[in-house]
């Protein structure tokens, strides 16, 4: 059995406009998952949500960041390239 798998979720050139509606398209999207995750736990009282609240800061802070960048290259007329690897481990879980 595998241990582990990868593959290419995103990969190419693209135009700014392009590039922006990947990333945002999949931060939007990790954001969304991490904010249905902290209602869900919250309605239930089922425990904390602290590791979604500091996930969507970090998603929030990744955004920002790609918003600068993207406004440089803007400004520079430039293309980028974007080339996103996700990675697939086995956690073996002790009981």
């Amino acid at each position: 059995m595998k241990e582990a798998i990868e593959f290419q979720l995103v990969k190419g050139t693209f135009n700014l406009e392009e590039a922006k509606e990947v990333l945002f398209s999949l931060l939007n999207s990790k954001i969304k998952y991490h904010q249905q995750q902290a209602f869900s736990i919250s309605e239930r009282n089922a425990g904390s949500i602290t590791y979604s609240e500091n996930r969507i800061e970090e998603l929030n802070q990744a955004r920002e960041k790609v918003i600068q960048f993207m406004n440089q290259q803007f400004e520079e007329g430039n293309s980028v390239q974007i080339d996103g690897i996700i990675s697939i481990k086995v956690m073996q879980n002790h009981v």
